[in-house]
This record gives C-alpha cells, structure tokens and sequence, in this order.
C-alpha cells in the first residue's frame, strides 16, 4: 500500500477517537470527520486511500448510503476505498452498503486485528465501482462516467456544479425539489449556497439548455420550488437503469 490515510465519518465522537487510536497504532494516518454534514466535499478536497464510513443503524437506506453512492458516482472520489463499520441491526443493512459501492462491511463489536486485515485486504486490490447508468431526457442525454451533458449528440459544457444539478434533476425528475432540498443533497456543508445561489445556478442552468430551445426542461413551481419534465413536451422520459438517489431523501 502506498498510501495509508484514513478517514474516519462517525458521529460519535468517543467511538472515532478509540478507532482512531487502533489505526495509529497500525501505523495509519487517521482524519476524522464527526459532523453530519460537508463529507462529499471533504473527501473531494483531499481523496483519502480509505474512508470508514459508520452507518446509522436505523435503516437499510440510511444517509450514510446515499453519501456513498455519491461519492462513487464521482470520477474524482469513486476509487477510494469504502468500509462501511455497523452493528448488522437494521435488515438488510450489509447488502445495502455493498450495493452502494462499499468495498466491505463490518459488523460492531470487532476485534481490532479483524478490522486492520480487512483493510489491508481490501487496499491491496482496485476499490468497488458502481455501474453508472446514461440518463436520456428528451434531447438531453446526461452520461455520468464520462461527466459529460450531450444535447441532440453534440456535448455540452458544464461546470461542475452545474453538473451536479442536471444529474440530480434528469435523475429525479418528474419530483420537485424545494431550495432546501437541493442544498442539502448537492452542496451540504457549503455556508455560501443560500436560497438565492440555487435560484442563480437554476437561471444560468436553463441559459445553458435555452442555447438549444431545452430550458422549459427546468420548471419553476411557484413557491415550491423546481423539476425536471419533458412530459408536458410530448416527450417520453427514458434510462439505462432505475433512479440512482433514492426517492426517501427527495423531501
């Protein structure tokens, strides 16, 4: 292994110091991050070798798994390495972190030796991927692996969080997402995204798409907030494959 940084999500505080301390005496460099929000964004920063990523225990679908498929969905965070660390509780859990890319799951209690193979096994090889599936709307085809937008074949450039916010709408469309929504899903942690930059980021979004007579895609509901539609076009919606952000967060 050449790298041996180690970030460790966990809410509880006393737990990540313990595990903290296990890692380091592994001779592990070990980061913790023990807020609920900004993980995307600091893994993003600075791509750690391995992330150990506590899952919550009270749901299969927890947020810790919608955060993994994100930062798997990422050309720029998808090869770290994931462990996810639970107490086997919630039904289905194990199967549920494996498929939104974790590397492997770990019950709570382990022993410390068991842990320290486990990633050593699992650094010596190339990190999950998920299948990332094209996304067609209308003229819009949105191909995530690629982080390319085309509009009627011809690519489209796209900043990168304009990116993020055509892939979450083409992905959940039909649904309207208030301000609050967006923020949270796409630019959790970001003190600088108000109310205000998502209306400005919707604006310079539709810009884009009006150069192709596609801005109608994006639709305001007044008070609310926005979706993506094509049906009202006489358009049919069409994917290689199911939403991949799960409908239980959309609210």
């Amino acid at each position: 292994m050449e790298s041996k940084d180690i970030l460790v999500a966990d809410t509880d505080e006393h737990r990540s110091q313990l595990l903290s301390e296990l890692l380091e005496k592994g001779g592990f460099d070990v980061r913790l991050h023990t807020r609920q929000a900004g993980l995307l964004q600091r893994v993003a920063t600075r791509p750690p070798s391995m992330l150990l990523l506590a899952a919550q225990g009270d749901s299969a679908d927890d947020k810790a798994f919608g955060t993994l498929r994100s930062l798997k969905a990422d050309p720029a965070t998808a090869s770290v390495h994931v462990i996810v660390l639970g107490d086997g509780k919630a039904n289905g859990e194990a199967v549920a972190a494996l498929d939104a890319g974790a590397d492997d799951y770990v019950v709570r209690p382990f022993s410390g030796n068991e842990l320290l193979a486990r990633m050593r096994s699992c650094m010596s090889r190339p990190a999950a991927q998920l299948s990332v599936p094209r996304f067609q709307a209308g003229r819009l085809v949105l191909d995530p692996a690629r982080h390319q937008l085309f509009i009627d074949d011809k690519p489209v450039d796209l900043s990168r969080s304009m990116f993020k916010l055509v892939e979450f709408l083409m992905s959940n469309r039909n649904v309207v997402h208030s301000r609050a929504t967006l923020k949270r899903r796409l630019w959790d942690g970001e003190s600088s995204v108000s109310p205000r930059t998502i209306d400005v980021r919707i604006r310079r979004l539709r810009a884009v798409l009006g150069e192709y007579d596609c801005e109608s895609y994006v639709q305001t509901v007044r008070g609310i907030g926005y979706r993506f539609c094509v049906e009202s076009q006489g358009e049919r919606w069409g994917s290689s494959s199911a939403n991949r952000y799960s409908p239980a967060a959309r609210n």
